[in-house]
C-alpha cells in the first residue's frame, strides 16, 4: 500500500461510522425526526452509540448519472468527515438530497453544517426542557 492510500484510509469515516444496510435507514426514517432544508433533508435519531453513523439518500430520479450521484455522495461524506467532531454524538444522520447542490466542498459542508448543527441543538434543547 502507497503512503497517499494509508493518509486516505485514516481520514475516511470508519465503517463503524456509516449506515449500511437498509433496515437501518427505514429505522431511522422511521423512528427519527426531520428537517427539510430545500435540497437536502435530513433525518435523525439516536443510537445509543458513542458516536455518529452517516447515511446518504439520492435517487436516480434526482440525479440520472451514476457518476453524478456518486460524486455528490463522496463530497457529502468528505464534508461530514471534516465537521463530525463539531456535532453531539451517539446520532444516526441520514441526508436525503432531493436536489443536486453546487457541486463543491465548501457549499455541501455549509449545508451538512447548517442542517446537523441547529437542528440537533434546537432539538436537544427543546427535549431538555421537556424533561
Amino acid at each position: 500500500m502507497t503512503q497517499t492510500s494509508d493518509q486516505n484510509k485514516k481520514n475516511s469515516l470508519k465503517k463503524k461510522e456509516k449506515l449500511l444496510k437498509p433496515v437501518q435507514y427505514k429505522y431511522v426514517y422511521q423512528q427519527g425526526k426531520v428537517y427539510k432544508g430545500g435540497e437536502v433533508w435530513l433525518y435523525f435519531c439516536p443510537n445509543g452509540l458513542e458516536y455518529n453513523r452517516l447515511g446518504i439518500s439520492i435517487s436516480k430520479k434526482t440525479c440520472g448519472s451514476a457518476v453524478l450521484r456518486n460524486r455528490t455522495k463522496r463530497l457529502f461524506r468528505e464534508a461530514f468527515r471534516q465537521k463530525k467532531d463539531t456535532f453531539a454524538r451517539g446520532r444516526d444522520l441520514v441526508y436525503v438530497i432531493k436536489k443536486v447542490p453546487g457541486l463543491n466542498l465548501q457549499n455541501i459542508g455549509e449545508i451538512i453544517e447548517k442542517l446537523t448543527g441547529k437542528n440537533i441543538k434546537n432539538h436537544e434543547k427543546n427535549n431538555t426542557l421537556a424533561d
